[in-house]
């Protein structure tokens, strides 16, 4: 298993959700992380998500972070900051 880890970093991440073909990152589509309002390390989580979409490693087509617990869910759909290569 590759374990992937932070840009520039020897910090192991886990997101909660992602699409993708296993063992390839030309595939890449979606990284999901999804976290409740009370949740105290959400900015965390989503600094973690936007490293991951600034990096072209990964080359993830979207990034979604989604906090919810609250009437009205707030949700930030993050492109990738570079160009992806065809």
């Amino acid at each position: 298993m590759n374990i992937k880890r932070l840009p520039e970093s020897d910090t192991r991440f886990v997101p909660d959700l992602i699409l993708h073909k296993c063992g390839d990152n030309s595939s890449n589509i979606l990284m999901m992380e999804a976290k409740t309002e009370w949740y105290d390390e959400a900015k965390h989580d989503l600094d973690k998500l936007r490293k991951v979409m600034d990096d072209r490693e990964f080359t993830y087509r979207y990034g979604m972070f989604v906090i919810y617990g609250m009437n009205i869910p707030e949700i930030q759909i993050l492109p990738p900051t570079y160009e992806k290569q065809s």
